[in-house]
């Protein structure tokens, strides 16, 4: 009885109200609570069915999650030099402990996250759910798309081994031909005509703090959007 009071009261100085036991205190626990506010208060009994949404865009946000920790811990023993890259990383693999669950736990969320979010974008083609009012989420979804690639991408250099450098040397090389912008960006993602010490760095940054960064407001504006534009499976 005493475990059951506390843990009632844990709950209300967190959400400030009781479970809701009906459909209207569902939607005012909805409403005046930070935490449940991005889901729809109500949402259609035959929407929820799997064959109706897959819930690829929850586990797409599921597989960013783990991505982002497990790559909080890689970075805790990953160097951005060009000289210590590659050594760092076989450190991570042989003598961190659970390195090599923690890079293989990276790696592999992170392609099932590109995995997810095209079936998810599939799944609002098949179900038309990109016509109005949902054109701008639809936006935002190709925007979170992109820039899931552009993660992936990214992270492809910091091992900075043969292949990597190989593949973002291809990369750099049509940078170079694309009309008016070249210059600005080879400054931009790759320090300069030069690959080396700024590329990596560069990456890294983008990697770590700005892709992300730009993933996670661009994630609250596109849930937020499917509670104001109605509920149609997006989740």
């Amino acid at each position: 009885m005493g475990l059951g009071r506390t843990i009632r009261r844990i709950w209300r100085s967190v959400f400030r109200l009781p479970v809701p036991s009906d459909d209207k205190e569902g939607v005012k626990f909805s409403r005046f609570n930070f935490f449940a506010h991005l889901h729809p208060p109500l949402v259609k009994k035959e929407h929820l069915k799997l064959k109706h949404s897959w819930c690829m865009g929850g586990l797409t946000f599921l597989m960013f999650i783990v991505s982002c920790v497990s790559g909080l811990v890689l970075a805790l023993y990953y160097t951005p030099v060009p000289e210590e890259a590659y050594n760092s990383i076989t450190d991570i693999e042989n003598a961190v402990r659970f390195g090599s669950f923690w890079r293989g736990l990276h790696k592999y969320s992170s392609e099932l996250m590109l995995v997810t979010v095209f079936l998810h974008m599939l799944r609002v083609v098949l179900n038309r759910a990109y016509r109005a009012p949902r054109e701008f989420n639809w936006v935002l979804g190709a925007l979170l798309f992109f820039l899931v690639l552009f993660t992936m991408f990214t992270g492809y250099l910091l091992p900075y081994n043969v292949r990597s450098y190989d593949a973002v040397s291809v990369a750099q090389g049509m940078a170079d031909n694309v009309p008016y912008i070249s210059g600005w960006l080879q400054r931009v993602l790759f320090g300069g005509e030069r690959f080396g010490a700024d590329t990596l760095l560069r990456f890294y940054v983008l990697h770590c703090c700005i892709l992300p960064l730009a993933m996670i407001l661009l994630m609250a504006l596109h849930f937020w959007r499917v509670r104001k534009d109605g509920y149609k499976g997006g989740l």
